[in-house]
């Protein structure tokens, strides 16, 4: 059987926690009314610790419920934000609004006056959300160690905190160290002081960019800056740039700091790769450049970091140049293109109970690492699959295709003995993974997918994990297709748009990882980079030219998945929550999928707390439990 998720709900409706709690249906709020009454405060407290809603209960709970202090002490526990729905004899209980305000510090603002210049209460929000200091009073906003606190938590908490201590360098360099953005909140006096401002380019050098123009073009200052975040070159003045070698690591004769990782042969290979990529100007020579010393042997993290600094730094500097071109463009596309995957080619396998299970193949995120699907991982290991799971690897190329086949390898060791196959996609980038692996393997025209089973013959079912964004054209029946290095979208602009988002969210997740002094959103701020940004979307993969499209097609995974011998059972897995793949985005293609393959099983699971690709971290319970459902559906389970 065919099910379908619910409608979509309207935009002016509750916010999804709260949905279901209001009703302007005069009869069902006064039946409603008689059946809350009827509820016995053991029934509420089993009711507030059944969901993950407790805000939801208490705000549809009567007022008796609503003053009754173990109900809401007990929804306050669970979700800080019920405090808003509590009595306000209650909102003045110390020990309840201080459970809130451990649980979410938010709900600092929801509490009584009087408790709002409560120190242990204010400090306990702040701890758990620095911005709550905006409700605090104003005496606790000028405590140093409460700002302390708020700044460590939230750098932008800045901003709430008293005049005198904005113009205290020691608070404001913890505030940088959480949030280089937070400089702007700084006393106008500080922010010019150059003995401040150089000593907070040394612990966060893209403090440089909000510096004023004057300290932007001072040696020093912008020597200190760079040494700490190679990706600060982009913000000196353009004058004291000529002063800056080609390749970042180093100053010219004219005087700096030399590498810290100047030792480091591999680091040196690639520098000298570099240089003649941009003395060639060989588009493909990046890319090539970094595979060939990828390619030479195990990589150590630090390597790895100082690797991405250089790449990063470079592309700085080319965006900075009068005219950036077609090689800056190169330069960027390849380094996000080396960013979709944050552990590279990895590819990790786990062996299940016995063999001939089945074989699990978990398709990771852009920007993620397979350590973030050790949550699927394990749960298909705990049914007695073989797991193989990976983050796809898109560039450079040479590693892609080391991933490649060494998946091909672990699919055939795998699937003996008759064990059947279940891909696991997540986000668009697993999708895509997904689709060009099923592509090769149908054909089966070249080695090593020729020495694999038959894919309609092991294939057994597929979860769509927050995917896929291919919004659907409705007057013409189909879902909207990638248009090349466009991505996914109904239109050129709005393809490049979100590629544009999708790059940068990729290359801010091997920032975490691996460079977590490099900010990839504020980078984008600049003009210059901006622009480079832009370009790199539109024409990216034209002048790469990789050997599968970057996010898989569409069409052709549709063509494929209909001429399979049997319908392949699917389930969707997606989330209310999820701000990048909204909701009605998953729906539409769910509709979709059921026009163009009726015959298909479809089966869904909306969560309602997770965000984009956290639906394993969040509510593994609930997505457990609906794979093992589809899954005994479909027979590849025994019940």
């Amino acid at each position: 059987s065919i099910t379908i998720a619910a409608t979509v709900p309207h935009p002016c409706h509750p916010r999804p926690e709260c949905r279901g709690a209001r009703t302007t249906d005069h009869a069902c709020a006064h039946s409603r009314h008689f059946a809350h009454s009827a509820m016995s405060r053991a029934e509420w407290l089993a009711k507030v610790r059944a969901g993950t809603g407790a805000a939801a209960v208490l705000r549809a709970a009567p007022a008796s419920v609503r003053s009754d202090r173990e109900v809401v002490l007990e929804a306050v526990r669970r979700d800080g934000a019920a405090l808003q729905f509590a009595s306000e004899k209650l909102q003045a209980e110390r020990d309840i609004v201080l459970a809130a305000v451990r649980q979410t510090g938010d709900a600092l603002r929801e509490a009584a006056e009087e408790l709002l210049a409560d120190r242990e209460v204010v400090l306990a929000a702040v701890r758990q959300s620095g911005c709550a200091l905006v409700d605090a009073a104003d005496a606790l906003r000028a405590d140093r160690e409460v700002v302390l606190a708020a700044v460590a938590q939230r750098g932008e908490a800045l901003a709430h905190a008293a005049e005198a201590l904005r113009a205290d360098p020691e608070v404001v360099l913890a505030a940088l160290r959480q949030d280089p953005e937070a400089f702007i909140f700084a006393a106008p006096a500080l922010r010019t002081e150059r003995a401040f401002v150089l000593a907070a380019v040394r612990q966060r050098g893209e403090v440089l960019r909000l510096a004023s123009k004057e300290l932007q073009a001072d040696p020093e200052v912008a020597r200190a800056a760079i040494a700490q975040n190679p990706a600060a070159r982009a913000f000196v003045s353009a004058d004291l740039q000529q002063s800056i070698s080609a390749v970042p690591g180093s100053w010219d004769s004219r005087g700096g700091a030399s590498s810290e990782v100047a030792g480091d042969k591999m680091l040196e290979e690639l520098r000298d790769r570099l240089r003649d990529v941009q003395a060639t100007g060989d588009l493909k020579g990046y890319d090539v450049a970094l595979g060939d010393v990828l390619l030479k042997g195990a990589v150590r993290r630090p390597t790895i970091s100082n690797i991405v600094e250089e790449l990063f730094g470079v592309a700085a500097a080319l965006a900075k140049t009068a005219e950036p071109g077609r090689l800056a463009e190169a330069c960027l596309y390849s380094l996000f293109l080396f960013s979709v995957s944050t552990s590279q080619d990895e590819v990790r396998v786990r062996r299940g109970s016995q063999r001939g299970v089945g074989c699990a193949l978990v398709l990771g995120f852009g920007g993620g690492h397979v350590d973030e699907l050790e949550g699927q991982a394990s749960f298909y290991q705990s049914l007695g699959f073989d797991v193989i799971s990976l983050t796809p690897c898109l560039g450079p190329a040479a590693l892609a295709q080391r991933q490649r086949d060494r998946v091909v390898q672990e699919l055939r060791e795998a699937l003996v003995e008759g064990a059947g196959l279940v891909a696991h996609a997540c986000s668009n980038v697993g999708m895509g993974c997904w689709i060009n692996i099923m592509s090769a393997w149908s054909a089966c025209a070249e080695e090593p997918w020729r020495s694999l089973p038959d894919l309609s013959g092991c294939l057994k079912a597929l979860v769509f994990d927050c995917a896929p964004f291919a919004p659907v054209v409705e007057d013409q029946g189909k879902a909207a297709q990638h248009g090349g290095a466009a991505g996914p979208g109904s239109g050129a602009d709005q393809g490049h748009e979100m590629l544009v988002a999708v790059m940068l969210g990729c290359m801010a997740g091997l920032c975490r990882r691996h460079a977590p002094g490099i900010r990839p959103f504020m980078l984008a701020q600049d003009k210059g980079f901006a622009k480079v940004l832009r370009a790199a979307a539109v024409s990216g993969s034209t002048l790469l030219a990789p050997q599968w499209p970057e996010f898989g097609d569409y069409a052709i995974w549709e063509q494929l998945d209909c001429a399979l011998r049997f319908p392949l059972p699917r389930l969707f897995l997606y989330s209310v929550r999820d701000q990048l793949f909204p909701p009605e985005l998953i729906e539409a293609y769910i509709a979709h999928t059921a026009r163009y393959n009726s015959h298909a099983p479809i089966f869904t699971e909306r969560c309602e707390r997770s965000p984009h690709c956290k639906l394993w971290d969040a509510e593994r319970e609930r997505c457990a439990n609906a794979v093992t459902k589809m899954l005994r559906a479909v027979g590849v389970l025994t019940p």
